[in-house]
């Protein structure tokens, strides 16, 4: 199945620089409510505070959401998200096994100037990176896939990345490095309960125009997460 394009967002050059966030400060995650059970993607600080509308969280894209395949030939199930006041929500209740999703924002830059374009993909795997995700094989353009036994595994473009830094996020916003190996795995140490995060970005000199806007730098950013039980 062949997802949509990222939709596009008009906002004026001088307009992105006032409302958009520092990206490096903030991080983007699928989180999961008691009440009622539910998967939302946040975007904020983690273990800080997240971003609300009105504000930051009215500048990115939609959110495109699916539960990946559940066997080989099978086509993946597409969910749909809507915008709240602090997150956006599935369409649906439950928390399931395993989603994915993908957003970005508009070009970001001072205006004259070639910008950047952040990506973001995201992943949830409840059963965290002690047990292996449906399939190892990347689903997303950037991709952190449990392996099972405590292993995870970076790619980018279907590629594993060697030596990856990836950053290990624990409840109150503690934050401590992860480096991969030469391909591309990194082991998760233990940790305590409550919601568990891993990152890793990479930049790419990717050109493009988005809205009539130049951009010479690709931002890609992606993230697990999971409760730690």
């Amino acid at each position: 199945m062949t997802f949509p394009r990222f939709r596009s967002l008009i906002l004026s050059a001088a307009a992105l620089g006032a409302v958009l966030p520092p990206a490096a400060a903030h991080q983007m995650w699928i989180e999961d409510l008691p009440s009622p059970a539910s998967l939302v993607v946040r975007f904020g600080e983690f273990g800080e505070g997240v971003e609300k509308s009105p504000g930051y969280l009215d500048s990115l894209t939609p959110v495109e959401v699916w539960q990946p395949a559940a066997k080989a030939g099978a086509e993946p199930v597409v969910r749909v998200s809507t915008k709240k006041s602090e997150f956006f929500s599935l369409n649906g209740e439950g928390i399931v096994p395993e989603l994915l999703a993908q957003t970005g924002f508009p070009v970001m830059g001072k205006p004259g100037a070639p910008g950047k374009l952040p990506l973001f993909y995201l992943r949830w795997h409840q059963a965290g990176p002690a047990a292996a995700a449906t399939s190892k094989e990347p689903a997303m353009t950037m991709d952190i896939v449990p392996e099972g036994a405590g292993v995870v595994r970076v790619y980018f473009r279907g590629q594993p990345v060697p030596q990856a830094a990836l950053t290990l996020w624990l409840p109150g916003g503690v934050e401590s490095p992860l480096t991969a190996d030469a391909e591309g795995r990194a082991t998760v140490p233990a940790v305590k309960a409550g919601l568990i995060l891993i990152t890793v970005n990479q930049k790419e000199p990717l050109a493009g125009f988005q809205t009539g806007k130049v951009y010479d730098t690709t931002s890609h950013n992606a993230s697990l997460a999971w409760r730690q039980s």
